[in-house]
């Protein structure tokens, strides 16, 4: 089900998406912060009627059938730095106590062993890598903007998903050196393996020619493309991807140039499909501060446009 929600209707999103599997889509953006998004939504029941209605608030959806594949890319353009962690105390989207993983490929020094073996709060690693680890680029990132991400268990399968779904920190503890992530993105309990992330153009472009070679490679498919849905959030374009307008949708025709069209708009979040229950039920989807969702359509009959 494709998903387009008010802003305001975000606090409610998650609930929404609880009841709704593989649901893709955006929060509806504007131009700037003096204006309200409004949402368009027109009846084909009696077309007569010219039943066309504006909302102000909530969340419209439109369900697919019939002959029609669909496959979703994600990209975030967010690096890892540092190790890996384990939520050791948290309580819904918030993040209290965090320990490092110490294996080969954590990124912490013998040295600190007896360190990582202690759990401390987000803020306090986050100074340490800082000072410690981080280059002077990583560094002056972080210190604009503290990204976490969690990771995905179970994969949805035709969903080329990151391993991290990242979020902005968006409230910190001055006093317990907790961090909290935007609310209903995640239901923390404790567990659960965590990174710190920093944004960067090179890597968010190698990410996006990454990602598509990727999809490019999967021969599973029966259909032909029919179209594509880009949905980015505002801070993707120009702001992320260097100078060039349009890199994004430029790269996807160099890759899959037979696709019949592109087409889609910015928004302030985006819906993706993230991986199943742990009880194996339908497949969860969860929300992106920040990101671009594909959307490939595949069809034998139709052409998107």
């Amino acid at each position: 089900m494709l998903l387009i929600s008010s802003p305001s209707f975000q606090t409610k999103l998650e609930s929404l998406l609880s009841v709704t599997p593989k649901a893709f889509g955006g929060v509806a953006s504007t131009v700037s912060l003096l204006s309200r998004p409004r949402l368009f939504r027109y009846s084909f029941d009696d077309a007569s009627t010219e039943d066309f209605t504006t909302y102000a608030d909530g969340c419209l959806g439109v369900t697919m059938n019939g002959d029609l594949e669909i496959d979703i890319v994600v990209s975030q353009g967010a690096k890892p730095v540092g190790p890996t962690y384990r939520v050791v105390a948290a309580e819904g989207s918030t993040i209290r106590a965090m320990r490092a993983e110490s294996d080969a490929n954590s990124q912490v020094p013998t040295d600190e062993s007896k360190r990582v073996a202690v759990p401390r709060p987000p803020l306090a690693e986050a100074n340490y890598l800082l000072k410690k680890v981080l280059s002077d680029d990583d560094a002056a990132f972080m210190k604009k903007t503290l990204l976490i991400g969690v990771e995905n268990t179970c994969l949805a399968p035709n969903h080329d998903c990151p391993s991290y779904s990242v979020f902005e920190v968006v409230s910190a503890g001055a006093k317990d050196g907790s961090a909290t992530l935007p609310l209903g993105c995640v239901d923390l309990t404790g567990g659960e393996r965590i990174r710190f992330f920093v944004r960067e153009t090179l890597f968010a472009q190698e990410e996006v020619h990454s990602n598509l070679q990727k999809y490019c490679q999967n021969t599973q498919r029966t259909h032909e493309l029919s179209g594509c849905l880009m949905l980015p959030t505002l801070d993707r374009g120009t702001n992320l991807l260097g100078s060039k307008p349009g890199f994004e949708s430029s790269s996807i025709c160099e890759s899959l140039p037979r696709i019949p069209s592109i087409s889609g708009f910015f928004n302030n979040g985006v819906i993706v499909p993230r991986q199943k229950s742990l009880a194996g039920a339908s497949e969860k989807s969860v929300i992106h501060g920040s990101g671009t969702c594909l959307v490939f359509f595949r069809s034998s009959k139709f052409c998107i446009h």
